[in-house]
């Protein structure tokens, strides 16, 4: 239990407290809390604790915590830091704004290495307040580069499990990340805080678990290679028609083609048993499309064929009733005029009641033959078939208000050229989900309470939208950082529209602007970036004064990378565990690791869209890879004009690669180097 797993670090805080009119209390905080089994009382302090926002907010002095009875007010008197590694004291910090922040450098100067690591030693008073947000509230959390936006919003997992014990399991949390990469990443943080069975995944795993069936992978790199590299007309229809699919509006198009579906789905014909009429079309579309309408199609057609069973049942037996009575009146006719002992009465009744049982066997041969050839041409409900008919050119259903035919056409081509090539975008993503959910059900009823999402200035307002129909409640932690948005194009560029999406009330917003992964030197450099085009509202990230190397920039010469191979040893010289090489376009990427593999003495890994494991060390990877990740140091392959012209799309790119470095931060170009990073002011 817990002493197991503190016995080798057993606390890392102490805070003297005295509470208005009460006794002094020495509190011990911990990661894990630790109990006297005798006493029950507690000996070490869980970190989630009430109590130990005193640490994470409070200084020597005037304090308070809040309680279930409201806020404990009293004073603050010692505030010790531990540093305690296998059961040894290395270090004790009393802890006032100086030393504290002396600790806060000591562990930010630490090396990378292949995971994310917990901050419970560090959670600044910021972060504490995120962390610790009432979790029926959506959250929005607008956070620089470096600001701990994952590791914060992790932390609340496990804040929330501590909380809110008694309603919510593991089982009822989900984590959505960009990219597989970045979860095997940030894997081991929960299992470090001791909490196992959360839902870890990307939206793509999401939908194939809602779907029941195995999705061709998404290409999201393709349309964004398309615009960094592609002439203004076709930047212009990718981004036209990535917006467009990720808007609401497309869900209405969406919804459109559902319901002209469900009209289609029913035969055209009416419902008969032989000549005699069942249920008219008309009936047959008002029980499909208004008494099931609360259930699936497929669910619908298997509902519609019990309500048909039962009006088939009713039929025959109408119809076997009038049998009955005609074989009566004739056989009462027959008795009125022949006598009872004639031969030829007796013969003929027989044939009356042949005609009638031959006439009960057509019947009921028609009635076992009726309902299969009424669903004999009953359409297949095939999900990616059916998304296909949807992205018809000519569509089945009247395009909305503010679609023109020609956004239609553009946005089916668009994305009919890429499941073609056997893939998917994220922007198909909520649609599929939507059309699953309406023909077929999902194959999986998640019980989600709460939603963390990760890099969310790449979803969408019909991403987020589906979200909450999946999780039926609005409990999301919501991180990201929109000067880091490379698919804004698809995404979103105001978080208050994103809050919209939520209703009235909409989201609680928070800002974090100070960068605790960079050096001073490397946050001012990749500031420039982020200035030179700048989203509405940009605040510049402020970093923790923790000094370094500045910049380097030097000239590439030359076809070969022996340069840069040079630079990698140097920084493997200089300390560097994880240094990532970065070329902005995989297949440069590629290149480049051949050439590297040849020249260095140790191997270096190439990282590609495939890829789902990240093991540190050196490593070659094109720039869309990056976004979430952290090395020691950072090579830019090539910072040329030519690579990083001076627009919005590539300065959101370069500033998320230049944000990657905790240490070094070196810049190769040829040419003329990139006005990205030429110094200019916010706005």
């Amino acid at each position: 239990g817990n002493l197991t797993r503190a016995m080798h670090k057993p606390y890392f805080a102490r805070v003297d407290f005295t509470p208005d009119g009460g006794k002094a209390m020495v509190c011990y905080i911990g990661k894990w809390g630790v109990g006297d089994h005798e006493t029950h009382m507690p000996v070490v302090i869980d970190w989630r604790s009430a109590v130990a926002n005193l640490y994470y907010t409070g200084q020597v002095g005037r304090a308070e915590y809040p309680s279930p009875e409201g806020a404990v007010r009293g004073d603050l008197r010692r505030k010790r830091i531990f540093s305690i590694e296998d059961g040894t004291l290395r270090s004790v910090i009393e802890a006032d704004i100086i030393s504290q922040d002396e600790y806060l450098n000591a562990v930010l100067s630490d090396h990378a290495d292949a995971r994310l690591r917990d901050i419970v030693t560090t959670i600044q008073a910021e972060q504490n307040a995120i962390l610790r947000y009432n979790p029926r509230r959506p959250m929005i959390v607008q956070g620089v580069a470096g600001a701990g936006k994952t590791t914060v919003a992790l932390h609340r997992i496990t804040w929330l499990l501590y909380t809110c014990q008694d309603t919510m399991a593991p089982r009822n949390l989900m984590v959505l990340a960009p990219n597989p990469l970045f979860l095997n990443y940030i894997s081991e943080v929960l299992p470090e805080l001791g909490v196992e069975d959360v839902i870890q995944t990307t939206y793509h795993g999401l939908c194939e678990r809602l779907c029941g069936m195995t999705l061709p992978p998404v290409d999201d790199s393709a349309a964004l290679l398309a615009l960094l590299s592609a002439g203004e007309e076709v930047k212009r229809d990718v981004g036209e028609a990535a917006g467009f699919k990720g808007s609401l509006l497309f869900k209405q198009c969406l919804t459109r083609y559902i319901d002209t579906l469900a009209r289609r789905i029913v035969p055209a014909d009416a419902f008969t048993l032989g000549g005699t009429l069942v249920c008219s079309r008309d009936e047959v579309v008002g029980l499909f499309i208004g008494h099931l309408s609360p259930f699936p199609l497929a669910a619908r057609g298997r509902e519609l064929k019990k309500l048909l069973k039962e009006r088939l049942r009713q039929a025959r037996e109408r119809i076997a009733g009038r049998i009955e009575e005609e074989t009566r009146k004739r056989v009462n006719l027959l008795r009125e005029a022949m006598p009872a002992n004639s031969p030829l009465r007796q013969q003929r009744m027989t044939r009356i009641y042949a005609a009638r049982d031959e006439r009960l066997a057509e019947l009921k041969a028609l009635h076992d033959a009726a309902l299969p050839a009424y669903f004999k041409g009953w359409p297949r409900l095939d999900l990616l078939q059916r998304y296909r008919e949807f992205l018809s050119e000519e569509p089945l259903f009247a395009l909305p208000d503010g679609v023109s035919p020609r956004l239609w056409r553009l946005v089916c081509r668009y994305s009919l050229r890429t499941m073609d090539s056997g893939w998917l975008r994220s922007d198909d993503l909520p649609a599929l989900m939507l059309l699953q959910k309406s023909m077929l059900g999902h194959a999986e009823r998640l019980d989600i309470h709460h939603t963390v999402i990760d890099e969310a200035q790449d979803f969408s307002p019909f991403m987020f939208d589906m979200l909450m129909d999946v999780c039926h409640n609005a409990s999301f932690t919501i991180v990201g950082d929109l000067a880091q948005g490379i698919h804004s194009y698809r995404g979103v560029t105001d978080w208050w529209e994103t809050g919209r999406v939520f209703g009235p009330g909409g989201c609680e917003h928070f800002e974090l602007i100070t960068s605790y992964r960079n050096t001073v030197e490397i946050m001012s450099f990749a500031g420039r970036v982020a200035a030179r085009h700048p989203f509405p509202g940009q605040k510049a990230a402020r970093p923790v004064l923790r000094h370094g190397a500045a910049p380097r920039v030097l000239e590439r010469k030359g076809p070969d990378a022996s340069g840069i191979a040079e630079e990698i040893v140097r920084l493997r010289e200089s300390g560097a565990k994880t240094i990532a090489v970065i070329e902005k376009m995989p297949d440069r990427a590629a290149k480049l690791h051949a050439k590297l593999s040849e020249r260095l003495p140790f191997p270096i890994r190439l990282l590609t869209d495939t890829d789902t494991r990240y093991e540190g060390g050196a490593m070659v990877l094109p720039a869309h890879l990056v976004k979430g990740l952290e090395f020691d140091a950072v090579i830019i392959a090539n910072a040329g004009e030519e690579v990083w012209p001076d627009d919005a799309l590539h300065a959101r790119l370069l500033y998320v690669c230049l944000t990657r470095p905790l240490h070094f931060l070196t810049l190769f170009y040829r040419g003329k180097l990139t006005p990205l990073v030429e110094e200019r002011g916010v706005g």
